[in-house]
């Protein structure tokens, strides 16, 4: 079973220059949300927000967040 994050990575790779989001007359593609989203995570990370497990995944309590926020 793949994760979101894996799942995620394997689009960028595959479509990275393909349309990912769209809003009005604003396109982002797969790398730019890439980018984006890394730049999110590093500030959390940075900040004390995030924290990592030892294997690198995103801390459980990341997961209710984000489908909190999707609810």
């Amino acid at each position: 079973m793949k994760t979101i994050l894996k799942q995620f990575n394997e689009v960028v790779k595959q479509y990275g220059e393909n349309i990912a989001l769209k809003e009005k007359n604003k396109l982002m593609t797969y790398n730019e949300l890439e980018t984006e989203t890394n730049k999110i995570a590093n500030y959390l990370i940075q900040n004390g927000l995030l924290n990592r497990t030892p294997k690198g995944r995103m801390a459980t309590d990341l997961a209710y967040r984000h489908l909190g926020i999707e609810k």
